[in-house]
């Protein structure tokens, strides 16, 4: 008996003494055979449960680790640690018949489970816009340090992983143990506001063209028009792109026309952002300037310049950028508007309309 009570423990002793009860009025060895019947028969019963419990946990567990085989060796001892100590939690909350608790850790695994195919499917597409014979699908002009610094960590089998202890976020440190943590769903973030837009190219094309076609059937430029439309197609994500690229295919790009000519026409006051001073003097009095934005010097519109197309910049306001993009857009429409009217004096519309769709 001292063997089955290690074994089973209260919950056995209680069920052979049961057994007792029902067959007390047989002989000794008879009690003893029934007794040792029903605890083999418990014990039985008893291993299969535990048995498919330890399944379970190894199946879901094997699921999870095959599906992060293809990460690199940082990011998998990070899943499997995360795996291993799960596991045996269900297992054992499972053995002390802790349904509540079993179920919970299950959902646990599971969860771990979707993230690690969501570091997957990051770690598949970091790997692409960073490929330099990815040309397609390559990375918008000008990512910024941090951002670039963190995709590749995201990579980097040196840089430190981990699931996040409270949350159970798997995250990574751009820096070598020193900086902040970054959760997969930011490093999503940061790729998504970094990425080429090919829809954004073919919008701001497509409006561009709109203006020339009215212009070959000699129609009015809407200018109003035209800024809001730009204003509409502008956002967080594919910004970037818009400052940065050449989205109209004219071998330029609104930063480098924007540095070249730059703060033509712009209202400076409409900046003023706290803090934005300047030590420059104002020729006209001999004094320290009373506004930042009386005398612009060089200093002046390099700092301007970086405010108005660096999202990173202390600075930077993006409705005050799209303002400025959307003009400059709305510029470039009217240039292809009268173009296109210009052409199309002394020609045949429908000559100019194909020559327009070419």
């Amino acid at each position: 008996m001292a063997q089955l009570t290690n074994l089973y423990n209260a919950d056995l002793l209680n069920r052979v003494a049961r057994a007792g009860k029902h067959i007390k009025s047989k002989g000794f060895t008879q009690l003893t055979d029934e007794i040792g019947k029903q605890a083999k028969a418990w014990g039985d019963k008893e291993k299969t449960r535990r048995d498919e419990i330890a399944k379970k946990g190894q199946d879901k567990a094997d699921e999870i680790l095959e599906l992060g085989g293809s990460l690199d060796e940082s990011w998998q001892d990070v899943v499997y640690s995360g795996v291993e100590g799960m596991q045996e939690e269900y297992v054992n909350l499972g053995n002390s018949k802790d349904k509540l608790g079993q179920q919970k850790k299950m959902n646990n695994l599971n969860e771990l489970s979707t993230k690690v195919q969501e570091v997957k499917d990051i770690n598949t597409e970091v790997a692409q816009y960073l490929s330099s014979k990815d040309t397609d699908n390559n990375l918008q002009g000008n990512v910024s340090e941090a951002d670039m610094w963190t995709l590749q960590a995201f990579q980097d089998p040196n840089s430190p992983k981990r699931i996040n202890p409270k949350s159970g976020v798997l995250e990574v440190m751009p820096s070598d143990g020193e900086g902040e943590w970054v959760s997969a769903k930011s490093v999503q973030e940061i790729l998504n506001r970094n990425k080429k837009s090919p829809e954004t190219e073919l919008e701001l094309q497509k409006t561009m063209k709109a203006a020339g076609a009215v212009g070959l059937a000699g129609g009015d430029f809407n200018r109003d028009r035209q800024v809001a439309t730009f204003k509409k197609t502008v956002n967080e994500n594919n910004l970037r792109t818009v400052i940065n690229d050449d989205v109209l295919g004219v071998n330029s790009s609104f930063s480098q026309d924007f540095q070249e000519g730059v703060m033509q026409n712009i209202d400076y006051a409409s900046i003023d952002p706290e803090g934005f001073e300047s030590a420059d003097v104002d020729p006209a009095t001999g004094q320290k300037e009373a506004n930042w934005f009386d005398v612009i010097s060089d200093d002046d519109q390099a700092r301007l310049y970086d405010a108005v197309t660096n999202p990173d910049n202390e600075f930077f306001n993006m409705d005050f950028t799209n303002d400025i993009l959307a003009n400059y857009f709305a510029d470039k429409s009217e240039t292809e508007f009268n173009n296109a009217k210009t052409k199309a004096e002394g020609k045949d519309v429908d000559y100019w309309l194909n020559e327009l769709n070419k």
